[in-house]
């Protein structure tokens, strides 16, 4: 998912009473899921406690993840007693309107179980309506175009265009199974699950030399989602393939190639004890597999996981990296350096940037 949101989640002991209803040998949660129902815009944060108690003597938790680009965590590392009482705070600082579902994972050292929380809710939408924005309406998603036009493409290279659209629908919307597409066309859904009344986008690429011949092409992207009435639907596809006449470059497009969706990170202004987990997604859009050889990480930071080190064409990872504060204050930079066997970016470096208070 190019999720493009904070997400602040706070971790102190705090006593509570009350039935539990979810439960586990590990913990008792009094609830793993909150609705925030439908809330007005222009809210800088939402939080909500989700309160628990310890079972199993000594649990410690490890680390709390989530379904976004970019979150920080907080939490205290020490062991919990068997019977205390806990809280973990999660703050969402909402940027778009329409409905959003955010699960989170709380993992527990020397523990295979899980806990999964989750926040959902509604943003209200201010000023110009989604029907203006997103005027044509194909299926059950509307879309700001009612055809995807890519315009002169030459015959070499690959072509990347990024298309909005919304769900005006009162259900989530699930995109059940790969889009047909033609051969020389992939999608890459940012989203497979999008709530009701909210925005997401895709990237199609174009690999040209696999189109066989030149001239207009008028193609078609068939969707699969959920719904049953009108869960099948089709995309409109034009471009015009010309031949390329500039002086060969090499067949670039059949290797692989690494793409990030932010060189920088700015992290804006944040309150760090300890550190700040921050997760860069990492893009393979190029035509053979992207291998990570290595993940320097530099001074101030530190490395927590990489999902994979081989990524499919047209497919994506998430690299989680710790942003130490250093016990300093002001603004910070912390480097990563991403080792891989794309010939032309070996090295790709991410800065994370922080004015830390």
């Amino acid at each position: 998912m190019r999720e493009k949101f904070n997400l602040l989640v706070f971790i102190s002991l705090f006593g509570f009473s009350g039935s539990l209803l979810a439960q586990s040998s590990l913990v008792q949660f009094k609830e793993t899921e909150f609705d925030f129902g439908r809330i007005p815009a222009g809210q800088e944060k939402l939080e909500h406690k989700f309160e628990f108690e310890v079972v199993q003597e000594g649990l410690q938790i490890d680390t709390i993840t989530a379904d976004c680009s970019c979150l920080g965590i907080y939490y205290s590392k020490e062991k919990l007693s068997k019977g205390t009482s806990s809280v973990i705070t999660v703050a969402y600082i909402p940027y778009k309107a329409g409905g959003f579902e955010k699960s989170f994972k709380v993992k527990y050292k020397g523990q295979s179980a899980s806990s999964e929380l989750m926040l959902k809710g509604f943003i209200e939408p201010t000023n110009m309506s989604e029907k203006v924005q997103y005027p044509y309406e194909i299926g059950p998603l509307r879309f700001k175009s009612k055809k995807v036009r890519l315009g002169s493409v030459s015959d070499k290279g690959l072509l990347k265009k990024t298309v909005e659209f919304y769900n005006s629908q009162k259900d989530t919307l699930k995109f059940i199974k790969q889009p047909k597409t033609p051969k020389y066309i992939k999608v890459v859904l940012d989203e497979t699950k999008l709530p009701p009344h909210s925005k997401s986008t895709m990237d199609i690429f174009l690999q040209p030399e696999l189109v066989p011949e030149l001239g207009a092409k008028e193609d078609s992207l068939h969707f699969y989602t959920n719904l049953e009435d009108g869960g099948e639907f089709v995309l409109p596809l034009s471009f015009n393939l010309t031949k390329y006449r500039s002086e060969d470059v090499g067949d670039k497009a059949s290797s692989p190639k690494i793409s990030v969706f932010n060189d920088e990170v700015d992290l804006g202004k944040i309150k760090v004890v300890d550190y700040y987990l921050v997760s860069i997604r990492v893009m393979n859009t190029g035509e053979l597999p992207l291998v990570i050889e290595q993940v320097k990480a530099g001074r101030g930071c530190e490395v927590v996981s990489l999902e994979q080190k081989e990524i499919a064409p047209y497919s994506s990872i998430n690299i989680n990296v710790k942003f130490w504060d250093q016990d300093q204050t002001g603004q910070q930079v912390r480097r990563i350096t991403i080792v891989s066997n794309d010939p032309e970016a070996p090295e790709k470096v991410i800065e994370i940037k922080a004015d830390l208070q």
